[in-house]
């Protein structure tokens, strides 16, 4: 039953939470002399509660020391995280786990280019690097609870030279071989428990084949297309560790594709990715949600796909499926993404050229749920100042005042209003 005047304005004083509405956010840059940045992971949407405010969103930008790895909050906005020192200044990050607590990535150091970890307890520490080879390493992911990160180093010379790793704070870094005699090897993504990590494996860059790594089977190569496979690579995992994500270059084409049990299945490439070189770059959590990107020439736009609609441009996605504006925007690169089971809403972090042409990173927020019309204020909670807000458009005829949609302006609309206060936005 619906509250009467009174008591409906008594509830105005206290806030009542509005659910997460769909969003598109510029993340801005470090301030170099090179206006670039660009979102490489982003937290757990179920370690943030399903509210958007709480993601971490990690990425390079061009600060005025050099290339920087950052870590991105709605509260902080954009903090470098330095380096390891070295003669030049560099540092990358790759991923970040659920909790948004610990980061992933590649920086300088006195010795060379050594994968890292960061947390805000320790700040920026080596991984170290496999022994047998020149000093160098390179980190390509976390798992989901923090404590497995993987990628590749050195371990021996010879331009087929790098291994694979597992690195963990109990072993430390292990190398997880190859498929084949002289080949090198890559690790590009863990499941979210570090049990299953999968990368590709191969004499040279033009013929890799892709692998699934467990402690129990090892190294074993995953399934390929028939015919002539030049190279396959996977580049990411969903959570629950069922679906890979990667591509596959047949004859003159390369189509995205997903693993699964029921083997590898192509992405499709329907208009506008009919001319391109399509990249799975990762999956959500159950692999219900792709994202990626198609390169046609010079041309890189970014990707999405989900069983019903197949791939998609992402920004179609956004503007014609969330109503989002992205006026003067391009958007590039769909690099990590994350859903969050409850409510379906989604976050997706990549980097695009903005209105005044730089690469610019992103943060995009769709969700499902319609907007909350009666949080006039737009600040995610219902308070007295909607209501004030309320007023304000009432008294200046604006169609957002028109709760009952009758094109009048009368003690009606505020009954209707009223009543939605009450209903709340859950």
């Amino acid at each position: 039953m619906a509250m009467t005047t009174s008591c409906v304005l008594g509830v105005l004083l206290m806030p009542i939470a509005v659910q997460a509405q769909s969003a598109f956010i510029p993340l801005g840059e470090l301030g170099g002399d090179d206006a670039f940045s660009s979102a490489t992971g982003v937290s757990s949407f179920e370690a943030a509660g399903g509210i958007a405010d709480n993601l971490i969103v990690v990425g390079n930008s061009q600060s005025t020391r050099g290339r920087e790895a950052f870590r991105w909050t709605s509260s902080t906005g954009m903090m470098g995280l330095g380096s390891l020192g070295g003669t030049f200044f560099f540092s990358s990050a790759a991923a970040i786990d659920d909790a948004g607590e610990a980061v992933t990535g590649s920086t300088s150091s006195d010795v060379g280019i050594l994968a890292y970890r960061w947390s805000e307890a320790s700040g920026m520490t080596s991984l170290g690097d496999l022994p047998g080879g020149p000093i160098q390493s390179e980190a390509s992911a976390i798992s989901g609870d923090g404590m497995s990160i993987v990628g590749s180093s050195r371990s021996r010379t010879g331009p087929a030279g790098d291994e694979a790793f597992l690195w963990t704070s109990a072993s430390g870094m292990i190398g997880l071989g190859t498929l084949g005699t002289g080949q090198s090897s890559v690790a590009n993504a863990i499941n979210a428990d570090g049990t299953i990590i999968v990368g590709s494996s191969g004499l040279d860059p033009e013929s890799q084949t892709p692998f699934r790594w467990t402690a129990s089977g090892g190294m074993e190569p995953l399934e390929q297309f028939p015919g002539e496979v030049l190279t396959s690579e996977p580049l990411g995992i969903s959570a629950d560790g069922q679906t890979i994500v990667g591509w596959s270059a047949i004859g003159t084409s390369q189509v995205a594709v997903r693993w699964t049990d029921a083997g590898i299945e192509s992405l499709g490439n329907a208009p506008p990715f009919e001319a391109s070189r399509l990249f799975a770059q990762a999956a959500n959590e159950d692999g219900s949600v792709i994202i990626g990107w198609g390169q046609a020439g010079t041309r890189l736009t970014a990707m999405y796909w989900t069983q019903t609609d197949g791939v998609r441009p992402l920004a179609d996605v956004l503007t014609n499926d969330f109503g989002l504006d992205l006026s003067g925007w391009s958007l590039s690169v769909a690099l990590d993404v994350t859903t969050h089971a409850a409510t379906g809403r989604t976050a997706i972090v990549g980097s695009g050229l903005n209105p005044r042409g730089e690469t610019e990173a992103f943060l995009a927020v769709l969700d499902p749920t319609p907007p909350c019309r009666v949080d006039i204020d737009g600040d995610g909670s219902l308070t007295i100042f909607d209501f004030l807000a309320f007023q304000t458009f009432f008294d200046a005829r604006d169609p957002r005042a028109d709760f009952d949609d009758d094109g009048l302006f009368t003690v009606f609309d505020f009954l209707r209003f009223f009543d939605a206060f009450d209903d709340g936005c859950n």
